[in-house]
């Protein structure tokens, strides 16, 4: 109930109030009044002084993670006075309910010891303005985000300690206050842009074998480390068209007390798995990047956006709330039974019901086997 319901005034603005509350559970599982937090039934006017006096919490574990887009946007849906509130259709168009979130990092070509290389630098550097005669990264310059910098620290950290072939190699980097940056080795491409600038789809045989990659990268990374932001726009390829898996910001260490991953914000909400917006789950496995997989591989095999055209609270919906998942073509010369098989398995709704990375790249491995003994088509996976 909005404030100005309690004085007996009801707008299409407390609508919006409503639907503040509701993103306001979504994203911490909690509620954002300390008054009303532990009684099971807590008296009506304890939870009417609350949203009349009270200003919501936006901070401590519950919100730890999530961005500060989606804080103001939710902040200015539980504004006081309902002319503060944004109307319906201000609200849907804003960019974080669109998924159109600002990147958080620029990527420049550079050269490093003679050779060309990719320079990863924290966005906001070049947001921050001078003050007092500071120039951009020095003394007078504003502070960064805490939770920006430490996350940009954990993926150097990360990255440094990774060898292997389908994981993007770190060649240094810094993470001190001013200006933090990230040198890498230098891919000429992305996946997204191979699945979606091609005039024709992925022949499965490219597919299996890309997937087969990105499968070993993720075998590579799960006796100790959840990934948690796999998508076609992090996986890099090189000239040879080997794949790699880059962008470590929100990479978690399994031997580390797991944090909670209720937030929608970390990670890409249309890959996330279902237990990511669960509050009943709340806690991160392997399991999640075997989900994000799952998606990955159907978007190579459809060459379609996952969720296209639904907004993120309507795709946790769908994901979390109603059980469903992205349809696995049913034309076998699109995505042959076997493969499908495995695609329903990595999208399963339970983690207990997915594979784990060593089943799946040895069903990889079996298939692009099958395929190339009966001469590269997909009969084979028939």
């Amino acid at each position: 109930m909005a404030p100005e319901q309690l004085s007996g005034k009801t707008e299409p603005a407390s609508d919006i109030w409503s639907a503040g509350i509701m993103a306001y559970q979504l994203l911490s599982g909690g509620v954002p009044f300390d008054d009303v937090k532990n009684p099971k039934s807590p008296a009506l006017s304890l939870v009417w002084r609350a949203v009349v006096t009270q200003e919501p919490k936006f901070m401590g574990r519950a919100w730890e993670g999530v961005s500060d887009t989606a804080t103001a946007f939710v902040k200015s849906l539980l504004a006081k006075d309902p002319k503060d509130r944004p109307t319906a259709k201000q609200a849907l168009a804003h960019p974080w309910l669109q998924g159109k979130n600002a990147e958080r990092t620029q990527v420049y070509r550079g050269r490093f010891r003679d050779q060309p290389v990719a320079i990863k630098v924290l966005h906001h550097l070049h947001l921050q303005q001078p003050v007092a005669g500071g120039s951009p990264g020095g003394p007078g310059a504003l502070p960064y985000k805490d939770k920006e910098v430490e996350s940009f620290r954990h993926e150097i950290t990360i990255l440094a300690s990774l060898r292997h072939q389908n994981i993007v190699r770190v060649l240094g980097g810094c993470a001190h206050a001013g200006r933090p940056f990230l040198v890498m080795e230098l891919l000429p491409r992305c996946l997204h842009n191979v699945i979606h600038g091609a005039n024709s789809r992925l022949p499965p045989s490219e597919v299996l074998r890309i997937a087969t990659d990105v499968a070993r990268g993720l075998r590579y990374l799960h006796p100790a480390i959840v990934h948690r932001d796999l998508k076609p726009a992090n996986i890099l390829l090189d000239a040879t068209g080997t794949a790699k898996i880059s962008d470590f910001g929100l990479a978690r260490y399994h031997l580390k007390p797991y944090i909670s991953t209720q937030q929608p914000d970390a990670g890409s909400v249309a890959y996330t798995a279902p237990e990511g917006f669960d509050p009943a789950i709340g806690r991160l496995s392997s399991k999640c990047d075997v989900y994000s997989f799952g998606v990955l591989l159907w978007e190579m095999i459809t060459q379609e956006h996952p969720w296209s055209g639904d907004s993120n609270v309507a795709i946790i919906y769908c994901v979390a709330v109603h059980r469903m998942r992205l349809a696995v073509p049913a034309d076998p010369a699109v995505c042959p039974p076997r493969l499908a098989a495995l695609l329903e398995a990595c999208m399963a709704y339970r983690p207990a019901d997915r594979p784990d990375m060593r089943h799946v790249l040895g069903e990889l491995e079996a298939m692009s086997a099958a395929a190339a003994a009966a001469g590269g088509g997909a009969a084979a996976l028939m």
